[in-house]
């Protein structure tokens, strides 16, 4: 963590907290630094402090803009402190402010950017998601990061999600556009079948689609017999589609 994240925390408090709040951390830091302590890292001051600062305000349940700002900076020391974004998650609950869960949505497209292998965070934006209640800015954020990599299993389960979870329609465009891009990439014919036929609250299973789509999978075979992911698809459409023949 870079030492302006350091200097930026606003520590505001009347003198004597102040004071209680620095014994307390430089405890925190004497007991993590023990000798005796087995295979001990070093870690820069700045990472003990904040570390020391956030263990702190999480034993204090301290739910405050501070405490947001704390554990951001312990964030970026480490992206992936479950800890970390869970305490967030408490603190927005708690504050329930608009501007807040905006922010908080401005700091994970930031960090997803950056780590956008990271479960933590992917789970972090469901949550921001289910209080903001806008699908198309994350419909176009997971477009943008699918730019970037493709077969980011991260971004396609999150864009699943919010189609499942806002019951959106019309995504058989977007599977083809990255299938036209890539018609091996397996995470794109996952999420079409998906789309077209497992998402109960918006499938018209019918037969005519079935068929229109076991000849869209015939028609990208043209181009690679040799394509696994297409035939899976080709044999998913057509075996499922058996039983809706069946009762007919």
């Amino acid at each position: 963590m870079s030492q302006s994240h350091f200097q930026d925390l606003d520590l505001r408090t009347d003198t004597k907290a102040l004071l209680e709040l620095c014994q307390d951390v430089i405890q925190d830091i004497e007991e993590y630094i023990k000798p005796e302590r087995s295979a001990p890292i070093k870690y820069e001051i700045d990472f003990l402090w904040i570390s020391a600062l956030f263990r702190i305000l999480l034993k204090r349940k301290e739910y405050s803009e501070r405490a947001l700002k704390v554990s951001l900076a312990a964030i970026y020391n480490n992206p992936a402190d479950y800890s970390c974004w869970d305490f967030r998650r408490q603190i927005l609950k708690s504050l329930q402010q608009c501007s807040l869960f905006q922010q908080e949505l401005e700091i994970c497209n930031e960090l997803c950017l950056q780590n956008p292998k990271n479960y933590q965070i992917w789970f972090h934006r469901r949550f921001l998601c289910t209080f903001l209640e806008n699908p198309l800015q994350e419909l176009q954020f997971t477009e943008i990061t699918l730019l970037e990599d493709a077969k980011n299993y991260h971004a396609w389960s999150h864009r699943q999600w919010v189609v499942d979870h806002f019951q959106v329609l019309d995504e058989e465009a977007f599977s083809k556009k990255f299938l036209e891009m890539d018609f091996r990439n397996n995470s794109a014919w996952n999420y079409r079948y998906f789309t077209l036929f497992s998402n109960m609250r918006t499938t018209v299973n019918s037969l005519e689609l079935r068929q229109s789509e076991a000849s869209y999978a015939w028609e990208m075979l043209q181009r690679s017999f040799m394509n696994e992911s297409a035939w899976y698809y080709l044999w998913k459409v057509v075996n499922d589609g058996k039983s809706i023949a069946a009762s007919v």
